[in-house]
């Protein structure tokens, strides 16, 4: 068994409307196609679940992703575990390597969801079609390489935005030199969310809004927004669990309120969106030169979509079977 020591990040995109193909038997000349899908992000609409031998839409709150890195190694993410493997692509099959997974407990209808997506996805091999919709929308097809029968659907994951997001801490950056990531637990969620032209939020001990503007250049090397008018409350924190370090735990509250609010105060704030592992929003330390050039330094607030951990009791990684 391989196993690998990491820390998983958390996910999301909401996925595309459910379009009209039908499930059945693709013959084989339908799936040949001279589209690369290196480089190319998908959203499952349905899904074969083969215990009940049925194409089934995807959980409306949990997405079902796929990537494909131009490196030629795949990721997939169904709302639990994050998979990931290499993959050769031809012109009308997908031949998986060895896929490893992380190791969360995962029931529920979530639970089913994720073995349905690494049945249908992540077989040996996989026949696989581009096609549209009266639309002309994209939509990937994945099929068994013997039978053909439709076993997933895709359509393309939108382009990460930060309009009308929203997000949840996964952690702040310690200043240790070593980029730890720590997450202090408070009474309240600790929020992000925009819209097309103001956020808000909360530090878990205060809340805030402002507003602000995008200003990312097409083709640029990093995307970036400007804050303005960022006001805050003024409440003390406090401890949300009795327990004899108290007042350590209520300065690693105010410390890690202190990094949000300077990261978000920043002239302007250098961030990227992870799609990868269902998404991700990191903010990043930014300076501005004198001739408006931008250096970026380390990250400094990492964010996820907000998720259930409820059915979460491992996060180890294994080698899939």
């Amino acid at each position: 068994m391989n196993i690998v020591k990491t820390l998983l990040l958390i996910a999301t995109a909401a996925p595309s409307a459910a379009h009209t193909l039908l499930r059945g038997n693709l013959p084989i000349e339908q799936y040949i196609t001279s589209e690369s899908l290196l480089g190319t992000s998908w959203s499952a609409t349905d899904l074969l679940y083969a215990d009940d031998n049925e194409l089934k839409p995807v959980l409306e709150n949990t997405p079902a992703t796929l990537i494909f890195s131009n490196d030629n190694t795949v990721s997939g993410y169904a709302g639990c575990n994050q998979i990931f493997g290499d993959v050769v692509i031809s012109s009308s099959t997908l031949e998986f390597g060895e896929v490893t997974q992380t190791m969360m407990g995962c029931f529920g209808d979530v639970g089913a969801q994720e073995r349905a997506f690494s049945s249908a996805v992540f077989r040996e091999s996989v026949r696989y079609k581009i096609t549209s919709t009266e639309d002309d929308n994209q939509v990937l097809i994945l099929g068994d390489a013997k039978t053909g029968e439709v076993t997933a659907r895709f359509v393309p994951l939108p382009e990460p935005t930060l309009v009308d997001s929203d997000w949840e801490l996964q952690g702040v950056v310690l200043d240790d030199g070593w980029g730890t990531i720590s997450h202090t637990f408070t009474d309240e969620p600790i929020t992000l969310s925009f819209d097309e032209t103001t956020f808000s939020g909360s530090t878990g001990c205060n809340t805030f809004q402002g507003e602000w503007e995008d200003l990312s250049e097409e083709g640029g090397t990093y995307p970036m927004f400007r804050t303005t008018n960022l006001v805050t409350t003024k409440r003390g924190c406090v401890s949300p669990f009795p327990m004899d370090d108290e007042e350590e735990h209520i300065q690693a509250i105010v410390e890690q309120e202190r990094k949000i609010l300077d990261a978000l105060s920043q002239d302007v704030v250098v961030y990227s969106i992870e799609q990868d592992r269902g998404g991700g929003l990191t903010l990043y330390d930014t300076t501005v030169n004198d001739d408006d050039t931008v250096d970026v330094g380390d990250r400094m607030v990492i964010y996820s979509t907000p998720r259930s951990y409820e059915d979460e009791v491992d996060n180890t990684w294994a080698s899939m079977d």
